[in-house]
């Protein structure tokens, strides 16, 4: 497992992992809910929006990816490529993914 992050109401868990996954943990259960699969390696950051239907992934020096939770689908791919876990945080008016050691902020 390389990445985790808990949903804004503390109900999921996403685990970013060696295998290029990310995995959605029902809390409560224990168990998985759903596991994305992208098309990528390692999963260095994992990221949720302030309203937790959306997910930020990254990968090493991979597209920052904008998943989905209801569908489970992608629904957005910053195609540069950012480096190291660059996915850090997504702001919380609107929406931004704030991007380390890119002098830049995405703003979706």
């Amino acid at each position: 497992m390389a990445s985790v992050a808990f949903s804004p109401d503390g109900k999921t868990l996403a685990t970013g992992s060696d295998d290029g996954t990310v995995r959605l943990w029902d809390v409560a259960t224990g168990k998985t809910r759903t596991t994305l699969h992208g098309p990528y390696g390692r999963v260095e950051s994992v990221v949720f929006s302030p309203d937790g239907k959306t997910l930020a992934t990254s990968s090493d020096f991979s597209p920052v990816r904008l998943w989905d939770l209801h569908t489970g689908k992608i629904r957005t791919t910053l195609h540069e490529r950012v480096g190291l876990g660059s996915v850090s945080r997504i702001s919380g008016r609107g929406w931004g993914v704030g991007v380390r050691l890119v002098p830049w902020v995405v703003g979706i």
